[in-house]
């Protein structure tokens, strides 16, 4: 996103020139210019997603610091991989304007309310054209537990996976968004979820399939091929 700024951008131009050609392309290139960066989560329901503010302002920041009980968390609005993602509270008040500061070097930045039960990690949960990914009553989903003294649930920074306990609120909360992804044609996507809300929707390139695979002991990846296989020949 910093060195090559014009790669993610080609890519989605050469994506919908071979969609203009009758390639079928996942997810819909068009879509994602739209959900380019963490501002797609704002056109799902009020209730599934975090309290939010998008700025460039410390003074706005301070301000929601100050609303959210001195403890908030700070990240890019475009980005992944948990690069630049902070977690301030009250004795880290000092360096809330560094913080901020070091963020908006590359653009906008997203300040969210904290979640208590984000200590206990997130659970990545997948869709597949708008339902649950789930083969034999196990849903493709990992529980993601990040180590002491670490914010981030990336596996790659270290978090661990473990298996997701899927209960009838979160199916709940799925469906409230599962619609819109379906007809933005958001063939497969991964949400980020702690306890009743969803903090990220996935939809360039969600990881940890194949680690929902291992721990469910089913091969999801193939389930997606044989439903690609099987739309297309629909067609």
């Amino acid at each position: 996103m910093i060195n090559r700024p014009w790669a993610a951008a080609m890519g989605l131009q050469f994506a919908q020139l071979a969609q203009n050609l009758g390639v079928r392309v996942l997810n819909n290139p068009r879509a994602l210019i739209d959900a380019e960066n963490k501002l797609y989560l704002e056109n799902f329901p009020e209730e599934i997603r975090p309290r939010t503010i998008v700025t460039r302002s410390y003074d706005d920041v301070k301000e929601f610091f100050e609303k959210e009980n001195n403890k908030i968390i700070l990240k890019p609005l475009k980005g992944s991989g948990g690069k630049n993602v902070f977690l301030v509270n009250e004795l880290e008040s000092k360096n809330l304007k560094q913080i901020v500061e070091v963020i908006c070097r590359d653009g906008y930045l997203i300040a969210q309310e904290y979640l208590p039960d984000a200590q206990y990690g997130d659970i990545r949960f997948f869709l597949l054209n708008g339902k649950p990914l789930v083969i034999n009553g196990k849903y493709a989903s990992v529980h993601r537990v990040q180590p002491a003294g670490e914010l981030r649930s990336n596996i790659h920074q270290g978090a661990k996976a473990q298996k997701a306990i899927i209960s009838p609120e979160l199916l709940a909360m799925v469906e409230k968004v599962a619609e819109k992804l379906a007809k933005d044609g958001m063939y497969f996507v991964g949400l980020d979820i702690i306890a009743d809300k969803i903090m990220e929707i996935n939809v360039f390139s969600p990881g940890a399939l194949l680690l929902a695979s291992a721990l469910n002991g089913e091969d999801y990846a193939a389930a997606i091929i044989a439903d690609l296989e099987q739309s297309t020949l629909k067609k």
